[in-house]
């Protein structure tokens, strides 16, 4: 038997999703709020180019919005990975830490040229390093119906 939770959704956080996984609208919301993120709208639309199939996902900050890229393939786990991964992003953007740059990226004090290697970002590590703790997170809030 399946319960039913109750989960308080941040009404000032729109996810427009096109991907075809309907939790994706509720899961970004919850791990916006424990980045305690307000305020933002998130496209969330699937990868089709082949030159991005490798990547899990991606986050570009578009005028006022932010457009999700993200592999449309994805087990539940995963998915929730890569959301938490790409919104550490977003955190990190809305938080004026990272910019987009015509020549880089710059992350607080340091710009990484296009170049530069993903692992040598600082604020790509700091992503990578929050998954495993905003995944718990989720998780305390949400518990697994089937795991």
């Amino acid at each position: 038997k399946k319960l039913k939770q109750k989960i308080t959704l941040d009404k000032s956080i729109k996810v427009l999703n096109y991907t075809n996984n309907t939790k994706s609208d509720s899961t970004i919301n919850i791990v916006c709020q424990l980045l305690k993120v307000k305020n933002v709208t998130i496209i969330v639309v699937p990868i089709i180019n082949e030159d991005e199939k490798q990547m899990l996902g991606y986050i570009q900050k578009r005028g006022d919005i932010y457009l999700m890229r993200i592999q449309d393939n994805l087990t539940d786990d995963l998915l929730l990975e890569t959301f938490a991964h790409e919104l550490v992003h977003l955190y990190q953007f809305e938080s004026g830490y990272l910019e987009r740059l015509s020549y880089g990226i710059r992350y607080k004090e340091f710009t990484y040229m296009w170049s530069s290697s993903y692992w040598d970002r600082k604020f790509e590590k700091e992503a990578y390093d929050s998954e495993f703790r905003l995944k718990n997170e989720y998780y305390t809030i949400i518990k697994p119906l089937e795991h």
